[in-house]
């Protein structure tokens, strides 16, 4: 058991550096080369097919018909909307603004934790919201008024929003996985979000001029379905049925460090006062709830 508790350590920690150079990538590729949409239709398409093979060669848990009802909506809600929500987003923000909006994720994760799990609240949850609270409204409101970035008031609100249904989504998630084991929960929300991406992303799939791409592009765009989509979402699966979901998404903070290191090198963006100020009051916070959470 401590080896799985230390394997699912290190899964979060990997799956937060993947999901951190992940901004970096998105923000290269899209809109220049690829759709939002587009994009977000072949990452969940062949991720779905990825999980589908596999599936031939590892057992499949049988799921309740009532919890797959609930497991489809979370996949259509919190992957396949929420992709096409996250990624749009990013393509009208900057990397850097992106990373930080979602490392607001373990404060959100809290309050519903408070509302559905029922987890008491402390003096230290509650002063690591509000700081939280205090730096997502800024930048989401005034961020990009301080920024020479691609960042925009437009896309920090959508990122927002996406934050909002990935801490709904490990809500739920947390709630299934001890049932079903991490494999056959990240199957299905695939298989299900799969299903309701390609009707709303086939017309943008089609139309993308992919000989256009050349090599470099579709590397990148191998590191999103692949890396990304398949290892990363199955690593923080896994993490989730072996740690507390708040433990979990506090790993998140390594995104920015990720994204704002990478931002630099490739796409020259720079990391200004009001967005330093901002993940101050945002990690400040997380840190704060984390550290009251475990005592």
């Amino acid at each position: 058991m401590e080896n799985r508790t230390a394997y699912a350590y290190i899964a979060a920690a990997v799956s937060a550096i993947i999901f951190g150079l992940d901004f970096v990538v998105l923000k290269y590729l899209m809109p220049q080369y690829i759709t939002p949409k587009a994009l977000v239709g072949l990452r969940t398409v062949v991720a779905a097919i990825v999980f589908f093979v596999i599936s031939l060669f590892v057992k499949i848990r049988k799921v309740d018909k009532i919890d797959l009802i609930i497991i489809a909506l979370t996949a259509i809600l919190g992957l396949a909307i929420r992709f096409i929500i996250y990624f749009t987003g990013l393509s009208k923000t900057s990397a850097i603004d992106g990373s930080i909006i979602m490392v607001g994720v373990p404060v959100i994760v809290l309050i519903l934790s408070v509302i559905f799990l029922h987890e008491k609240l402390t003096v230290g949850k509650v002063t690591g919201v509000l700081f939280g609270l205090v730096g997502s409204v800024i930048l989401v409101s005034y961020g990009h008024k301080f920024s020479g970035s691609s960042a925009s008031a437009e896309g920090n609100v959508m990122v927002f929003a996406s934050a909002l249904m990935l801490a709904g989504y490990n809500i739920i998630v947390k709630k299934y996985i001890g049932k079903y084991g991490s494999f056959t929960l990240t199957f299905y929300i695939f298989i299900f979000a799969s299903l309701m991406i390609i009707p709303l992303t086939a017309k943008e799939i089609f139309e993308t001029n992919w000989q256009a791409l050349n090599l470099k592009h579709w590397l990148l765009i191998c590191y999103v379905v692949i890396i990304v989509t398949v290892i990363g979402y199955f690593l923080n699966t896994f993490s989730l049925q072996n740690l507390k979901v708040t433990t979990v998404t506090s790993f998140s903070y390594l995104q920015p460090v990720v994204a704002v290191t990478f931002s630099y090198i490739f796409l020259h963006d720079k990391l200004n006062i009001m967005q330093l100020i901002c993940a101050i009051l945002i990690i400040f916070g997380g840190f704060l709830v984390v550290k009251s959470g475990k005592k």
